[in-house]
C-alpha cells in the first residue's frame, strides 16, 4: 500500500466518538490503512475500534516531561507508520498546540472543530491553524458563521454512518432517548421536570438517559426523575455505556430528543457554531428529533425534526404517542 493511503486519527480530547466511528469504517472500507493515536482512559472505554489497523494509546500527562514523552511517542508512531495525512478529530486544546509545532510539513493536515467559534480568538487555536489549515465542521449552517481568515479553508461533513438499523420496537410505549452523558451545560434537563402540571404526560412514554449518569448533580437529577414518574418512564446508567449496548438500545427508541433549549447556557454557541452529538445519532440511524422551536430555521433539521413550542413538550410528546 501507498504511503498516500496511510491515514492516522488523532483524538486526545477524550470524547466525540460518535465523529471518529463512522470515519475509520468509511476509510477503511475504502483502503485506507487507518491507524489511530488516542488517550488511553478513552480507548479502554470504547473498543474494539473496528477497522484500525494500528493503534497508539498514551496516557494522561501530569507534567512537562510526561507531555514531552508523550509527544515523542506520536512523533515517532506517525514516522514508523508512515503516516502522509492525519486528521485530528478534535482540533483543540494544549497538546494539539504543542503537537502541532512538531508535525512535519509534508504531511497533509485537517482538523475537525467542534468549537469554531475559538478561530480567529482564541490565542492556542491561533497557534494549531499556523500548521492546520483545512478546518472541518459539523454541519452545513455553521459555515455561514466561521471567520474568513487568510490561508485558512472551510468545509462541513457529515459524519453519520453507523452500521446499525433503528428498529423500534412494535408496542405501545414511546420511547424517548437522550443520547449523552448527563451534561446540564449542553441539554436542558430542567425542561422535563418543568413541564406544566396540567400537562401529564402518558404513561406509555419511557425517557431514556443514554449516558452516565454519575455526578452528584446527576444523581440529584435521576431522583427528581424518578420521583415525579413512573420509574418505569425513565432509565438512567452509572457508568459509561459499551458502543454495542449502547447502540443495541439507541436503535429501538422512536425519537431522539436533543434537549437544546434557550434555558442552556450554551445555546447561542448550539445556535451558531456547535452540533450535538445526538443529531448526528439521529442523522445517521434515521431516528426522528424532537427539538424546541427556537431551532426551526436551520434547514436540516426542518426535514428530520418534529417541533414543540416553550412549556408544550408533554403536550407534544403525547400528541406523537397518539398519533404515530
Amino acid at each position: 500500500m501507498t504511503k498516500q493511503k496511510n491515514i492516522a486519527f488523532i483524538e486526545l480530547g477524550g470524547s466525540h466518538e460518535e465523529v471518529l466511528f463512522p470515519q475509520i469504517e468509511i476509510l477503511a472500507g475504502s483502503g485506507f490503512n487507518v491507524s489511530l493515536i488516542i488517550r488511553t482512559s478513552h480507548f479502554n472505554r470504547i473498543k474494539p475500534i473496528r477497522q484500525a489497523k494500528t493503534v497508539l494509546c498514551i496516557n494522561d500527562e501530569k507534567n512537562f516531561f510526561q507531555r514531552a514523552m508523550n509527544l515523542r511517542r506520536v512523533l515517532n508512531f506517525i514516522k514508523t507508520n508512515n503516516i502522509h495525512s492525519i486528521i485530528i478529530n478534535t482540533a483543540q486544546g494544549a497538546f494539539i498546540r504543542d503537537l502541532c509545532f512538531f508535525l512535519p510539513h509534508y504531511l497533509n493536515l485537517t482538523g475537525i472543530s467542534h468549537n469554531p467559534q475559538k478561530i480567529g480568538h482564541s490565542f492556542t487555536q491561533k497557534l494549531i491553524s499556523r500548521k492546520i489549515k483545512k478546518y472541518l465542521v459539523l454541519n452545513d449552517y455553521i459555515l455561514k458563521n466561521l471567520p474568513q481568515l487568510h490561508g485558512l479553508s472551510y468545509s462541513s461533513f457529515y459524519p453519520v454512518f453507523y452500521p446499525h438499523k433503528h428498529q423500534p420496537k412494535n408496542d405501545n410505549t414511546l420511547r424517548v432517548a437522550i443520547p449523552g452523558a448527563i451534561d446540564f451545560n449542553r441539554r436542558d434537563y430542567e425542561e422535563i421536570l418543568n413541564n406544566p402540571l396540567s400537562q401529564v404526560l402518558n404513561k406509555n412514554i419511557q425517557f431514556i438517559f443514554l449516558g452516565r449518569c454519575k455526578s452528584e448533580a446527576a444523581r440529584k437529577y435521576r431522583e427528581a426523575v424518578e420521583t415525579k414518574f413512573l420509574k418505569k418512564q425513565s432509565r438512567f446508567f452509572d457508568e459509561f455505556i459499551p458502543e454495542a449496548r449502547f447502540f443495541s438500545i439507541l436503535k429501538t427508541a422512536d425519537i431522539i430528543l436533543p434537549l437544546i433549549t434557550p434555558g442552556i447556557k450554551n445555546f447561542q454557541l448550539y445556535k451558531k457554531y456547535k452540533v450535538s452529538g445526538s443529531i448526528n445519532l439521529a442523522f445517521g440511524m434515521k431516528i426522528p428529533l424532537l427539538m424546541h422551536e427556537s431551532l426551526k430555521s436551520t434547514e436540516d433539521y426542518q426535514t428530520a425534526a418534529i417541533f414543540y413550542k416553550e412549556g408544550q413538550l408533554f403536550q407534544k410528546l403525547n400528541e406523537i404517542h397518539a398519533n404515530p
